[in-house]
C-alpha cells in the first residue's frame, strides 16, 4: 500500500467515525432540546464555524450559484436535520444510520427522474433491493428505544429518514448538475449559513432555548454533544472529504457508505439498543443494493460516482 493510499484510508476511516457517530450525538443533543432545537443548533454550529470561509469567497460567488446553494443547502442540510432530529426521538441510533445508507440510491434515482440521468437496469435493480432492505428493517428491525410508541408510529417516523434520504438525493444532483465549478467546502459554508442566520434569531428570542442550557439538567452536556455534532460532523467533515478525494478519488470516498452504518450499530450496542439479526440482514441488503446500482459503469460514466457517497453532513 502506498503513502497516498496509507494517507487516504486514515481520512476515510476517521470520516466514517465521525458520521457514524452523529446518530448518537443527536439522540443525546435530544436528551435536553427538542427537534427544531437541536437541528437549529446544528446548523448554527456549523455555519458559524464555516463562517471565515463564506467571508472569504463571498465576492467570488454568483446569484445563480447562490440560489443553487440555497437549494442544496435546503436538500442537504435545513430539512434533513430537522427530520433527523425529530425520527431519533422514537427511532434508534443504529436503525437512522442503517436507513441513511439508502442516501445512494435515491441518488441514482432522482438522478434518472429529474436530473436526466441515463436509465440503468442494475440502477433500477439496486434500487429495489434496497427498498427492500429498508422495507425490512422499518417493518421489522428494531423500531424504538426509550420511548414506547405504537408500530405505526415507529414506522412513520423511521419514514422522516427515508424522506431525508430522498432530500440527500436531490442534493447531490443539484451539485453536479449546478454547482461543479465550486469547491464543495465553500458550498458547504454558504449553504449553512443561509439558513444559520434566521434560525440563530428564532433560537434566541422566541424559543426557550435559553432556559433549557440554564435549567434543564442535561443542558450543557446535550448542548456540548450537539456542538461536536455541527463542528466536527458537518463543518470538519467537509474538509475530509475533499482531502479523501484529493488523494484518491470519488468511487474511494464513497466507500464511507459502507462503514456509516456499522458504526452506527456499534455504537447502538454500547449504548444498549435492540440489534436483532433482522437489522443486519437489513443492513446487508441495503449494501447489496448499492453495490448492483453501482455494478456496471464505464469510465465515460465515472462521475456520476461522484453523486452517489453520503451527503449527510456535505
Amino acid at each position: 500500500m502506498s503513502k497516498v493510499k496509507a494517507e487516504a484510508w486514515v481520512y476515510l476511516i476517521v470520516l466514517s467515525l465521525i458520521w457514524g457517530s452523529s446518530f448518537i450525538l443527536m439522540k443525546k443533543g435530544l436528551e435536553a432540546y427538542p427537534p427544531a432545537q437541536m437541528a437549529t443548533l446544528r446548523i448554527c454550529f456549523a455555519g458559524f464555524c464555516l463562517l471565515p470561509v463564506a467571508i472569504n469567497h463571498f465576492k467570488k460567488i454568483t446569484r445563480k450559484q447562490l440560489f443553487y446553494i440555497f437549494l442544496f443547502g435546503l436538500t442537504n442540510s435545513a430539512v434533513p436535520a430537522f427530520l433527523f432530529a425529530t425520527s431519533e426521538t422514537v427511532v434508534s441510533s443504529s436503525t437512522a444510520g442503517i436507513l441513511n445508507s439508502l442516501t445512494p440510491i435515491f441518488t441514482l434515482l432522482v438522478g434518472i427522474m429529474f436530473f436526466k440521468q441515463p436509465f440503468s437496469f442494475f440502477g433500477f435493480a439496486g434500487v429495489l433491493i434496497g427498498f427492500g432492505g429498508a422495507a425490512m428493517l422499518v417493518f421489522y428491525g428494531s423500531n424504538s428505544d426509550n420511548i414506547v410508541h405504537s408500530e405505526h408510529s415507529a414506522v412513520l417516523f423511521a419514514g422522516l429518514i427515508v424522506i431525508a434520504t430522498i432530500c440527500y438525493g436531490f442534493a447531490s444532483n443539484i451539485v453536479k448538475n449546478h454547482l461543479q465549478e465550486v469547491k464543495g467546502y465553500i458550498v458547504s459554508a454558504f449553504s449553512y449559513l443561509i439558513f444559520a442566520i434566521p434560525l440563530i434569531i428564532w433560537l434566541l428570542f422566541f424559543s426557550d432555548f435559553q432556559k433549557r442550557v440554564v435549567q434543564h439538567p442535561e443542558g450543557i452536556h446535550s448542548l456540548l454533544y450537539i456542538a461536536i455534532l455541527g463542528i466536527m460532523g458537518s463543518a470538519f467533515a467537509i474538509i475530509l472529504v475533499v482531502r479523501v478525494i484529493q488523494v484518491s478519488n470519488a468511487l474511494f470516498a464513497s466507500f464511507v457508505t459502507y462503514l456509516i452504518p456499522i458504526v452506527s450499530i456499534l455504537w447502538g450496542l454500547l449504548i444498549g439498543e435492540s440489534i436483532n439479526i433482522i437489522t443486519i440482514i437489513s443492513l446487508v441488503i441495503i449494501l447489496t443494493g448499492i453495490v448492483v446500482a453501482q455494478f456496471k459503469k464505464d469510465n465515460h460514466n465515472n462521475e456520476l460516482k461522484e453523486t452517489l457517497g453520503p451527503k449527510e453532513s456535505f
